[in-house]
């Protein structure tokens, strides 16, 4: 039927000739939902007699029903809320008009738009404000948090989906949050794997809620990662923060991928036990031995490093001597080329995804449930993959 596509029209179609022609944006989108409603009611008249095989008050041997008057319904649409629309009755019964469904409210595209505006960081009572300003009317925050309920199909065959084997780099971390357990709140861990291809495609494969960040809990998401697909034999590197669970998870799942642990994580560390008026010197001398290009230079370069500082912060040297093999990792590994070491040398690509989701859930404080903590990551998670998707990484070719 014709209302279809209309209905579906961006409201930027109507803002452009807004600020083109110099109309006020309440007037013009009062006149447009005006003429959109008066369509809409003659498009369903239309429908009907198409539907009952004659016009009103015309007498045809082929005739399939008769009408009977004239219902209202209220109908909220990309361009607004269109009150009091006229739907035409029949009296035979199994007409129904393919504008919306029986008892229908809502078009999917204002479910969409409140479900953007959520995982956009938008609460579910300032969503009401938004739509408000945008659309004039303004469901509450019970019927914000339905709509964004309906999407946990979505949310589950995220979970399910099959995983394809050729990424070449895998980043491993964990992001803390709250749930509201009873009797009292609870911190979980919520897991997160990263995966960059040979081309530079990056797409964070999975997280998962867990009750900690124990070994028992990693080994089942990469577990998980490795049955549905990500068997590894592609893997260059798998790098990851210092967590104990997650090491010791590591060699159960992906015991013949090399390990890279994370500078950043370690430099962190490093500055706990060194004087914050000598930090910056501390570890400016201490990158380089990681911008390092072979592993002999990056030993000398820790070499001086330890002399340098032994003797004023020992308890520093030990903790970064005690990982320096492991945080030398991607120079050994021969097939990492050397325009790759500043990305696989850290997690800072999954921190950035981590910050997404900090910014995301500051607002918040805590969650209801795990189910909603699952809502509001996937559509984070769902966002980022697919601007991800347009575009590579400038240090990867597909010769890498």
């Amino acid at each position: 039927m014709p209302h279809l596509p209309v209905l579906s029209q961006p409201l930027s179609a109507l803002v452009e000739p807004l600020a083109r022609d110099g109309f006020f944006g309440d007037e013009l989108l009062s006149a447009v939902r005006r003429q959109l409603k008066s369509f809409l009611e003659m498009s369903l008249d239309l429908e009907l007699t198409a539907y009952l095989g004659c016009s009103r008050h015309q007498r045809t041997e082929g005739r399939q029903g008769y009408r009977n008057g004239y219902y209202t319904r209220d109908l909220e649409t990309g361009f607004g809320l269109l009150e009091q629309i006229q739907v035409p009755r029949c009296r035979r019964a199994g007409f129904q008009p393919t504008l919306f469904q029986r008892y229908q409210r809502r078009r999917q595209e204002v479910e969409r738009f409140v479900q953007a505006l959520f995982f956009a960081g938008v609460s579910t009572r300032a969503v009401g404000e938004v739509l408000e300003v945008l659309l004039g009317f303004a469901p509450s925050a019970a019927a914000v948090s339905q709509i964004v309920a309906r999407i946990d199909a979505q949310v589950q065959a995220f979970h399910r989906r099959i995983l394809s084997d050729d990424y070449v780099y895998l980043f491993l971390d964990g992001l803390t949050v709250t749930l509201k357990e009873l009797p009292e709140a609870k911190k979980r861990l919520v897991l997160v794997a990263y995966g960059l291809t040979a081309r530079g495609q990056r797409v964070l494969l999975d997280y998962r809620v867990a009750p900690s960040e124990s070994s028992t809990e990693w080994e089942r998401f990469l577990q998980s990662l490795y049955d549905r697909g990500l068997r590894g034999e592609n893997l260059r590197l798998i790098t990851t923060d210092g967590g104990s669970g997650l090491q010791a998870a590591l060699p159960l799942v992906y015991g013949e991928t090399p390990h890279q642990l994370c500078w950043v994580h370690k430099l962190r560390n490093v500055a706990t036990h060194v004087k914050r008026s000598d930090e910056v010197a501390c570890l400016d001398q201490a990158q380089e031995i990681y911008r390092a290009t072979t592993r002999q230079a990056a030993r000398e370069a820790w070499q001086r490093w330890a002399t340098e500082w032994s003797a004023r912060y020992p308890a520093a040297v030990r903790c970064l001597g005690r990982d320096l093999e492991r945080l030398l990792t991607f120079l050994t590994v021969q097939s990492i080329p050397p325009e790759h070491y500043r990305s696989v040398r850290t997690t800072n690509y999954v921190e950035r995804v981590m910050r997404e989701l900090r910014r995301r859930i500051r607002p918040m404080g805590s969650f209801a449930h795990k189910t909603s903590c699952d809502r509001l990551f996937y559509g984070v998670v769902e966002r980022l993959n697919r601007n991800w998707s347009r575009k590579t990484l400038p240090a990867f070719t597909q010769n890498s």
